[in-house]
């Protein structure tokens, strides 16, 4: 991801921002009518750099409306509102994403004062500093972190509640979707090798031939 650069009278109000006393640096400045241009910099330069897809469950929202779109601080900008126009802290998110994530922690050290710019500083996967795939993988609906992940892809689904998506569909009916099923499934996502996903896939075909056919 790229981040945004600031140019003209944008760059003049986040200069002047950042030149404030840290006791002067407030969250709620973002959503002041001066920053307006601000933000419509920040989500448009991010609605097309991330290509309409959500920093968290990069699920596509097919439009550059910013009212659709939230300005993510990855770090939130009520506990750390002197990064609250550092391009590395930025990106677009979702609401549904953006909601449950809240003011919650993301850093291993919380009470860092300086601006963290390795990808272990986050205990979630940050847009600018990992690689998504790494850590998240998409089967259709249903998540899962991936088998070498170092925890971030977990902490990340439960912050933002990446879930979500598979438990619409949870009333689907019929015996493949018993729970010795859906742990096979599991054990599917968790493959470490092709051997394992054979064996796994092999019984998942017997289990698949049992549903109806379509109609």
């Amino acid at each position: 991801m790229q981040p945004v650069k600031y140019g003209g009278a944008v760059a003049a109000i986040v200069q002047a921002y950042n030149a404030r006393p840290e006791n002067e640096k407030v969250a709620a400045y973002w959503s002041a009518d001066a920053v307006t241009p601000v933000r419509k910099v920040i989500k448009d330069h991010y609605i097309a750099d991330q290509q309409q897809l959500c920093c968290y469950c990069r699920h596509q929202l097919e439009t550059n409306n910013n009212a659709v779109w939230d300005g993510e601080h990855i770090i939130a900008r009520e506990t750390k509102p002197q990064f609250l126009f550092e391009p590395l802290n930025l990106s677009v998110s979702c609401k549904d994403c953006n909601v449950p994530k809240g003011t919650k922690n993301v850093l291993k050290n919380k009470d860092r004062k300086t601006f963290p710019i390795k990808s272990t500083d986050y205990i979630i996967v940050h847009p600018h500093f990992d690689e998504y795939d790494d850590h998240i993988l998409w089967f259709g609906p249903v998540v899962a972190a991936a088998s070498s992940d170092s925890d971030k892809g977990s902490t990340t689904i439960e912050l933002c509640d990446l879930t979500r998506y598979g438990k619409r569909c949870g009333n689907l009916k019929g015996e493949v979707f018993d729970q010795r099923f859906r742990n096979r499934i599991g054990e599917l996502l968790m493959s470490r090798d092709q051997g394992d996903a054979t064996e796994v896939l092999a019984e998942l075909a017997l289990q698949i031939k049992k549903l109806p056919e379509k109609k």
